[in-house]
């Protein structure tokens, strides 16, 4: 038979009573969930900026690119995915991790799952198998700055020149 655990008691409230592990667990549980909501407009606000920065300078200074996201308001804050034609997004994967700058080529649900046609996502938008292997996700949160986008937006173009001249793509 299986017994119900009793939960062991961590110390006294104010009030006197004895404080359950499971009470401890809900108090810092609302404690977390009230520190994500402070200042969560500001926050969203920076990544709305940076991932718009990106989106535009990827754009004007990087030729035959897919932006495979969304471009307007309904558009996800912290993520962005293009497509760079004619290279592989491996490899501006790796190439961009010496330089500091961590993106992906799948989506963060599919890491574990690498498919040989690419992402599912992507292939259910119907890009072809050459958009789905040049595509690279960016990732935002409320710590990246606009100097590290025109950071990103340098070294990305210059890896995707490079490999473009090379032929990296098969």
């Amino acid at each position: 038979t299986m017994s119900r655990r009793r939960p062991h008691a961590t110390g006294k409230l104010k009030t006197g009573k004895v404080m359950k592990q499971y009470d401890a667990v809900i108090i810092g549980f609302g404690k977390a969930a009230a520190l994500a909501m402070m200042n969560f407009d500001a926050r969203i606000e920076t990544m709305r900026a940076c991932r718009k920065f990106l989106l535009e300078a990827c754009k004007a200074e990087i030729p035959d690119i897919r932006i495979n996201s969304p471009e307007d308001e309904t558009a996800c804050p912290s993520v962005l995915n293009i497509s760079f034609l004619g290279t592989r997004g491996e490899v501006l994967l790796h190439t961009l991790e010496q330089d500091g700058i961590y993106v992906s080529t799948g989506s963060a649900c599919a890491s574990n799952h690498a498919s040989a046609k690419g992402s599912h996502v992507l292939n259910a938008m119907g890009l072809s198998p050459k958009e789905i292997e040049g595509a690279i996700r960016f990732s935002f949160s409320e710590f990246n700055t606009i100097e590290e986008m025109e950071y990103t937006v340098e070294k990305v173009k210059a890896a995707v020149q490079r490999f473009r001249r090379l032929g990296s793509f098969r």
